[in-house]
């Protein structure tokens, strides 16, 4: 090969690989079709604008927002946290809970695994404060929340 010949190619080569990594290379989002097995989502929907903000936390810590059919990684949570919260989780035993209750204002709790699905809904007047402060610790692993 010419040296005039390889003086194009190699810089044409790295350009090539640098536009396919910036531009392919996956951004940390997700589409909500593909949450991933053992995930935790939670939010709220309702109010005056019928609006619903969703989060999800995954198995490995990232936590997400739906932003309407794509889930956006806004933060990451340690090992640690995660277990803490998973132990939360199983303590509220969700399997054996009847809570579908809705309102003006409706939060949600969702545990999804590879073999079955939980979803809980309660209201501002629910009587269920474990429910209420787990979601407090849900909603404290988004960024700027009070943790």
């Amino acid at each position: 090969m010419s040296k005039k010949l390889s003086f194009l190619i190699i810089p044409a080569f790295f350009t090539a690989c640098t536009f396919t990594f910036n531009h392919c290379a996956p951004k940390g989002n997700l589409s909500v079709n593909d949450i991933p097995v053992d995930t935790i989502c939670f939010g709220k929907s309702g109010g005056f604008a019928n609006l619903t903000e969703r989060y999800a936390i995954g198995d490995n810590g990232a936590v997400y927002k739906d932003t309407g059919g794509e889930l956006q990684k806004i933060n990451r949570i340690k090992r640690s946290r995660l277990k803490a919260i998973q132990a939360e989780l199983d303590s509220l035993h969700m399997e054996t809970m009847d809570l579908d209750e809705v309102g003006n204002m409706t939060y949600f709790l969702e545990v999804i695994s590879d073999t079955v699905t939980y979803r809980v809904t309660w209201t501002e007047s629910s009587e269920h404060p474990a429910i209420k402060d787990f979601y407090k610790t849900l909603v404290s692993t988004l960024p700027n929340q009070k943790k």
